[in-house]
């Protein structure tokens, strides 16, 4: 039987073994693929060469047949529902009926679930698939059968047998008996607890015009949010064979690293206060990251009326710098109307969000690996977004032209367009941020209501310094200030010409990494009235990145 040469699990085809390392053993780094099939121990640095490799053995072997022709097939190497521990599946060659039925369940479970992790398949596309598979096969596999057992019978084959291979066309035939509909494909994913299911709490009650008989009528709706339990989430996530292992060992790497250097938050001070001075626990920060955005056209009439905001979480500070922005390390935690949080407040609607992760800090979530048992606590380390949805979520002025639109200092917006150098004592602190909660005056303050995440325990607003580097420098500060350094050099000190310029930027080697980040060519309608940089942030920071080295031999 092909068995993964990492933790030594045995599956029942090359396949299933492809499918176990690329779901089970993503985390692990520079691996050496090692092909562990007797007689062959032929090593790959390419994921992809030794699948194709793997594919290329038969799957022979009739002494491991027959030592677990009695062993109950398991779906855990593709549905994560136990441990890769026991992970064994009935060969082929001695299936029974219900083993094969069984088979072909799992691997239809597998197919809807590849299908459901498409954003590119809409959810009632999928339906239409499930529809169109079983009426190709309707067709198809009725002629096949026929043919197939009337020359068995010609050949005066086993009745057993014939009836045996008769059923297995039927379950081919209609592999997605279970999961005809939606309702039940989503019931078959959660009793496999790969599929957690949001949870609708009520916030509130609006009226709503209805019509009865012809006639219009108000009614009260409630006001739903939909909320995915964390502790489920997280759980699932840190059962993966291999995550806690790599959180923990780049734990380590960063507590090695000298010479002062930060480069997580894990080593920032208040990340030091939350995280080691528990040493006797595991405690894991994580950050939130809110947003709205737009379903409709947001140049049509009805833009606004359907915004979504979304509240996510990420492990950015925990795990290595290749995982951190990949959407598999990133959970949906909350979704809700926005203009429902307008009318029913932050506190109505983050309030299940926030008693979740005061259980996770307090009780913490136990997670099952190598037959051991593990507690894992998770801080709230940063509430992260852009401007705007900060200000918003955290109480302070949404308007950045206020009296005082900061929510970092207290400074007025005339400091603030004079100010180079911080002045620490107009910094916010718990004592200024209460006087100003007390006086309840925006335009004094520049607070708009006391921020219901300090109900978050060990976290407080004034010590969330997470700034927006996209909006605020790479699509701010850094493409203005790109474009005024360009028309300096290019209109007044005629070191070089913008057609030399855009030369260079379209030849430049940018390398492997960068190459889909080239920036864009400049007009010289950008240069000559010092107009931001028309270039995505990605672009900007390749070129600010760059310029030193395109342009160095010009500059004097």
């Amino acid at each position: 039987m092909p068995s993964c040469f990492i933790c030594l699990v045995c599956v029942n085809s090359f396949k299933s073994l492809i499918r176990h390392i690329k779901l089970f053993h993503s985390f692990e780094n520079n691996i050496e693929y090692k092909c562990i099939e007797p007689s062959c121990f032929r090593n790959y640095n390419s994921f992809d060469s030794f699948s194709r490799h793997l594919l290329t053995h038969t799957l022979v072997n009739q002494e491991s047949c027959s030592n677990i022709h009695n062993i109950e097939p398991l779906t855990v190497d593709t549905l994560h529902t136990k441990s890769n521990e026991d992970l064994i599946i009935i060969p082929p060659c001695e299936i029974s009926i219900e083993a094969f039925k069984k088979l072909v369940t799992e691997d239809a479970i597998v197919l809807v679930s590849k299908w459901y992790n498409e954003a590119v398949v809409p959810r009632n596309k999928l339906q239409t698939l499930v529809n169109d598979i079983n009426g190709f096969n309707d067709k198809c596999m009725q002629v096949l059968k026929k043919k197939v057992l009337q020359n068995l019978e010609e050949k005066k084959s086993d009745v057993n047998s014939i009836s045996k291979i008769s059923v297995m066309f039927d379950v081919i035939n209609d592999p997605f008996i279970n999961l005809k509909t939606e309702y039940k494909r989503l019931k078959v994913l959660e009793e496999l607890g790969v599929y957690i299911k949001p949870i609708e709490i009520t916030i509130g009650c609006r009226n709503k015009n209805v019509t009865e008989q012809d006639n219009i009528v108000i009614d009260s709706v409630n006001v739903k949010i939909c909320f995915i339990p964390l502790r489920c989430v997280f759980k699932v996530f840190f059962e993966q064979p291999g995550v806690l292992k790599t959180v923990l060992n780049y734990f380590e790497h960063l507590n090695s690293m000298t010479g002062g250097i930060v480069c997580s938050y894990f080593q920032s001070e208040v990340g030091k206060v939350k995280c080691h001075n528990n040493t006797d626990k595991i405690i894991i920060p994580f950050f939130l990251y809110f947003d709205e955005y737009e379903t409709n056209n947001p140049l049509g009439a009805y833009a606004g009326k359907k915004k979504i905001g979304a509240v996510y979480v990420s492990f950015g500070s925990c795990i290595p710098p290749e995982f951190q922005s990949s959407l598999n390390y990133i959970f949906l935690a909350l979704l809700f109307i926005a203009n429902d949080r307008k009318e029913f407040g932050n506190k109505n609607i983050f309030k299940e969000l926030i008693n979740e992760i005061n259980y996770l800090q307090t009780n913490g979530v136990i997670v099952n690996l190598g037959n051991k048992n593990y507690t894992i606590y998770f801080s709230l380390a940063l509430i992260i977004g852009d401007n705007l949805g900060l200000h918003s979520m955290l109480g302070f002025s949404e308007s950045f032209s206020a009296n005082y639109p900061c929510r970092f200092c207290l400074c007025s917006k005339m400091e603030c367009n004079y100010l180079v150098v911080q002045d620490d004592s107009k910094m916010r602190n718990e004592e200024n941020y209460s006087q100003g909660v007390a006086i309840d005056n925006l335009s004094l303050t520049g607070i708009n209501e006391l921020c219901v995440w300090n109900q978050t325990n060990d976290f407080h607003v004034v010590y969330n310094y997470s700034v927006d580097l996209m909006h605020d420098i790479l699509e701010g500060v850094c493409s203005y200030d790109l474009s005024g350094i360009l028309y300096e050099f290019i209109i007044n000190l005629k070191y070089f010409s913008l057609d030399t310029l855009n030369n260079r930027l379209q030849y430049f080697n940018y390398g492997p990494l960068e190459v889909q980040n080239k920036p864009q060519l400049i007009s010289m309608d950008v240069i000559r009235n010092k107009k931001k940089l028309k270039m995505s942030s990605s672009e900007v920071l390749c070129f600010s990145r760059h310029l030193g080295i395109m342009i160095g031999d010009l500059v004097p």
